[in-house]
């Protein structure tokens, strides 16, 4: 068994095997040759159990994802199997897999649900997931011009100032949200706020949201006029989405939203949801272990390759 660290994973893995990665999974599950499995969580007395499962036949491997967050603090794993044999291929540190992977996969959702020309990209938080949400995106659309918002003005500028570094896209600071929201093509939520942080008020034809932060009922990105207001719903798993998106519930206890009415990424793949430059889209990101357990792949097969991480040996019973 390759054991893998965080340091490991960040020398074999980057944005670009990120993004390919999650095209092709995406591709396999429409297909019906990657399964997921939701996420499950257990209740501790001072934080949580998380765990989350895939099934790529097509690729010959399994695994998931478990992680805990105790008091503020968070270790990400990521466990890679033969599905020949059952081996245990790959133990990872998954820190940086998982933020690679959430942003392609909002790249993905941009590259499929949003207008070809836009070209203006608002963002609303500046934290852990910012810098890869900022980046894939740029990398799928011709941003020119990022609006930035968060809490923080101080975290903000600093934010600002380390993408436009290395973005080339002009990255500005905005004073609030609905500055970022309002000017944008494409519009990222990467937060974790419990209170609607984009509102539908604020929206406009054509435009594209990923609302990325939020993968608990408690929390809620997005209000439910913006829910109600967007022409396509998509989510990365119907089955996840409907033990955690808080942001469509208030809609669904109204019945003004219905689950027949929220469609799975992996749709994007063979159907064309943009019929319309006017039509206002939302993927609704909660991440999913198919992403998780396709990325271990990638970042196993190059370790092997370049004979990177420390070789484990599991005694035989």
């Amino acid at each position: 068994m390759l054991f893998l660290s965080e340091s490991d994973v960040r020398q074999l893995f980057s944005l670009e095997d990120a993004l390919a990665v999650v095209e092709e999974v995406t591709a396999l599950q429409n297909e019906g040759k990657a399964m997921n499995y939701p996420r499950q969580r257990l209740r501790m007395q001072n934080g949580f159990f998380h765990s989350m499962m895939a099934v790529i036949p097509a690729w010959g491997v399994f695994g998931g994802k478990v992680y805990t967050t105790f008091r503020g603090r968070t270790e990400f794993f990521v466990y890679l199997y033969s599905a020949e044999d059952g081996t245990l291929l790959s133990v990872m540190q998954a820190e940086t897999l998982g933020q690679l992977r959430t942003g392609a996969a909002s790249a993905v959702a941009t590259k499929r649900l949003s207008r070809e020309d836009s070209s203006i990209l608002g963002m609303v938080g500046s934290g852990f997931q910012a810098e890869a949400q900022l980046r894939a995106i740029c990398a799928v659309r011709p941003i020119r011009n990022v609006l930035v918002f968060s809490r923080s003005r101080e975290h903000c500028d600093q934010f600002v100032q380390r993408m436009n570094a290395v973005a080339e896209a002009e990255v500005l600071t905005v004073t609030n949200a609905e500055e970022a929201v309002r000017k944008a093509d494409i519009v990222v939520s990467a937060t974790t706020s419990r209170e609607p942080v984009v509102l539908g008020a604020w929206l406009r034809e054509g435009q594209h949201l990923n609302a990325t932060g939020g993968n608990m009922l408690s929390r809620r990105e997005i209000d439910e006029e913006a829910v109600e207001r967007c022409d396509v719903l998509v989510v990365d798993s119907l089955e996840q989405a409907k033990v955690e998106c808080g942001e469509f519930l208030p809609s669904l206890e109204k019945g003004r939203l219905r689950w027949d009415q929220v469609h799975e990424l992996h749709e994007t793949v063979s159907r064309n949801f943009r019929s319309s430059e006017k039509l206002i889209t939302l993927f609704k990101s909660h991440g999913i272990a198919a992403w998780d357990v396709a990325s271990a792949r990638a970042v196993y097969r190059k370790a092997r390759k370049q004979k990177v991480g420390r070789e484990v040996v599991i005694p035989t019973p």
